[in-house]
């Protein structure tokens, strides 16, 4: 991180570590122990650290289900009312023969 305030004091404790012949994953774990977990760039794959792996891909099977449920839902109403629309033809004949008798009345 260019602009942290403990990037310079990291970077000498990582190049006295690598002069003196140490090996990486002491180094790592040497600035892990002394600044904390937050200088990781990735979660540890251990313990706490595992829910930083999982959490993005449960998230992301959790909303393509919810979006499959919603999809779902919206094209089933379309369908319910076209099944309602479908009137028999008796009923509409029926309809339209009482609507013409009112109009030749009316007249």
């Amino acid at each position: 991180m260019l602009s942290c305030h403990f990037r310079d004091p990291i970077l000498l404790q990582i190049r006295e570590g690598l002069e003196s012949g140490e090996s990486e994953e002491a180094i790592l774990e040497a600035v892990y122990a002394k600044y904390g977990s937050v200088t990781r760039v990735q979660p540890g794959r251990d313990g706490f650290g595992m829910v930083g792996w999982t959490i993005p891909f449960v998230s992301l099977v959790i909303g393509l289900t919810i979006v499959g449920f919603v999809i779902r839902r919206w094209r089933r109403p379309g369908q319910r009312r076209l099944r309602a629309s479908s009137v028999p033809d008796t009923v509409v004949e029926r309809y339209r023969h009482q609507i013409e008798s009112d109009l030749e009345d009316l007249d």
